[in-house]
């Protein structure tokens, strides 16, 4: 599997190139049984399993080994790479692909009031 579901800062394309140092095709998609919410303190969000939520971002295509231990640095201790399912926007396929999870132990730095 060598594709990442980004929902936040990593959505901006100039800036996921500046992190990774790579060029990744990117595709629309919605991540279904989780929410985003803002992190105290801080310019990104986190995502948490929420039943009923998803959330909107891109998956970007082709991440290669070099530019995922890069985005394991960028996204430090408070998120884990986990496997997610998404739903390609254009085409409705769904796709096993990687997302960084806030982990549970930090859970109490998200704004829980959207």
């Amino acid at each position: 599997m060598n594709a990442l579901f980004a929902y936040g800062t990593l959505i901006d394309l100039d800036f996921f190139r500046a992190v990774t140092g790579a060029d990744c095709d990117r595709v629309s998609a919605r991540l279904a049984g989780y929410a985003r919410y803002p992190v105290r303190g801080a310019d990104y969000p986190g995502i948490r399993p929420a039943a009923g939520c998803a959330v909107d971002g891109v998956v970007y295509l082709g991440v290669t080994e070099m530019a995922w231990q890069r985005l394991d640095a960028y996204e430090g201790d408070e998120y884990e790479r986990v496997r997610v399912r998404v739903t390609m926007q254009a085409d409705d396929k769904v796709c096993e692909v990687y997302a960084y999870v806030f982990k549970a132990e930090y859970v109490d730095r998200l704004e829980r009031d959207r």
